[in-house]
């Protein structure tokens, strides 16, 4: 597992192809990655509780970065976990906030 340090650099919440939730342009130094919380309305083996589990992401996100609403989150502090070039993880650097 490799840690990179980065900052959000997009921010889009709303619904679009099937997928609805919170989705993250995030870059670092000559490098950019997509992240997001989202759930699929459509699907039909998604648990009852996926829209929960998804805001419950998003709201602690909020919280971290000392925010409260998603437009706020732009050019915050983040960290990102990868294993090879898959993102596996990304939280708000609470530390440096």
């Amino acid at each position: 597992m490799k840690r990179k340090l980065a900052k959000i650099k997009s921010v889009r919440f709303g619904y679009s192809e099937y997928l609805f939730g919170l989705t993250l342009g995030i870059g670092g130094e000559g490098w950019g990655v997509v992240g997001s919380y989202y759930y699929n309305p459509s699907y039909k083996g998604h648990e009852d509780n996926g829209m929960v589990t998804m805001m419950d992401n998003v709201q602690k996100m909020l919280k971290d970065a000392n925010v409260e609403t998603v437009d706020k989150l732009l050019n915050k502090p983040i960290e990102c976990t990868f294993d090879g070039n898959i993102l596996k993880e990304f939280r708000i650097l609470t530390e440096v906030i």
